[in-house]
Formats: C-alpha cells, sequence, structure tokens
C-alpha cells in the first residue's frame, strides 16, 4: 500500500512540475525580403526584346510597421525604357487561398509557357516539363506582375499576422491591392498605366 502511495504522489508532483515547465514559444526573426533577377530576350509582337524575370517576397506590414504576410511575385519589364511613365503595367492574379497564378503564367500570359498536349495522346501530363516561347505574350506592349496571393504559392502569413485577415472575398481583395501598392511605389510606376 505504501508503495502505491509513493507512486501516486510522485506522479501528480511530476505532472504539476511538468505543468509549470510550459515552454513559451519563441518567435523566430523574420528575414529581409528575398528578390531574385534575371535577365532575357524573346520574340513579342514580332520583335525581339530583352526584359528582367525578377521573383520577389514583399512584405504586407500592420499598422505597427510589423511583417504579417509574405507575398511572392513574378514580374516581367522590358529592359531600356526611357520613359516607364508611358510603359502600362498588368497585374495578373488568381484568388487565394488554394489557386496561385502558376496557371495564368505558365499556361497563358507568361513569355514562356508549358506545352500541353490538349488531347493527352503525346504525353501524360507528368513532369518533365517542356517549355515554349509564348508568340502571342503581351510583354511588347505592357510589363506583367504574376502575384501569388497570401495562402497560395509561396506567399504566406508570417509573424504575428493571422490567416483570417487575408482568406476572405474582402480580405484577400484587400491584400492584393495593398501589395500592387506597395509594388508601384516600389518600382516607381505611379504614372505608368496600370491594369
Amino acid at each position: 500500500m505504501n508503495k502505491i502511495l509513493v507512486l501516486l504522489v510522485a506522479a501528480v508532483c511530476s505532472t504539476s512540475s511538468f505543468a509549470q515547465e510550459k515552454k513559451e514559444e519563441v518567435e523566430k526573426p523574420i528575414p529581409i525580403a528575398q528578390s531574385f533577377v534575371t535577365s532575357h530576350q524573346g520574340t513579342f509582337g514580332g520583335a525581339l526584346l530583352k526584359y528582367k524575370a525578377t521573383a520577389s517576397e514583399t512584405y504586407l506590414k500592420d499598422s505597427d510597421g510589423n511583417p504579417v504576410a509574405s507575398m511572392w511575385s513574378t514580374a516581367y519589364t522590358k529592359d531600356n525604357v526611357s520613359d516607364t511613365s508611358k510603359r502600362p503595367v498588368t497585374f495578373v492574379f488568381n484568388g487565394g487561398p488554394g489557386s496561385a497564378s502558376v496557371w495564368l503564367h505558365m499556361g497563358l500570359f507568361g513569355p514562356q509557357l508549358v506545352k500541353v498536349d490538349s488531347d493527352a495522346k503525346k504525353d501524360d501530363g507528368a513532369a518533365p516539363y517542356e517549355l515554349v516561347s509564348n508568340n502571342y505574350g503581351m510583354l511588347d506592349i505592357t510589363d506583367l506582375v504574376f502575384i501569388d496571393p497570401v495562402g497560395t504559392g509561396y506567399s504566406r502569413v508570417i509573424g504575428k499576422g493571422k490567416v483570417e485577415d487575408y482568406w476572405g472575398l474582402m480580405e484577400d481583395a484587400n491584400s492584393v491591392a495593398k501589395f500592387m501598392r506597395q509594388w508601384i511605389t516600389e518600382n516607381k510606376r505611379w504614372n505608368s498605366p496600370k491594369y
């Protein structure tokens, strides 16, 4: 009987000491936003065009200036444009959460597209994927910015952000609009026609 009592007291004491050792979650520091730039050329509108591709991360911030969401985008911008105020910029995106811009990017509007056998007779749809030039692309008439809303692609909530601030009809629209304003400001494109 004494052994059972000792074991019972030891069990109660050990669980209470474990409860007191409740660890606080350590908040990880948020790294500097990433950006990757490459140079390319392609034929658009019948003319050879040089352009830059920029895959970048943009932080949306709360009212205190703290990053609460990370949004990724890929921008294609024509090289050697003397007056960007006359060069249009077109924002392309699907809705989040759940659908990244990859379908519009690699299937319709991007400078290169994934070649797909629509009848599935020659290709089963599995990797590797062949890329082909998009001869009908719009890069000759507008710069293109493909946006992945929060909850799609690599875009996500970070820091003290909450998914409910981004996952909803108005929340999704507001975050994409905030991204657009920030991109336009950072790239000095306020005077450019915007679509």
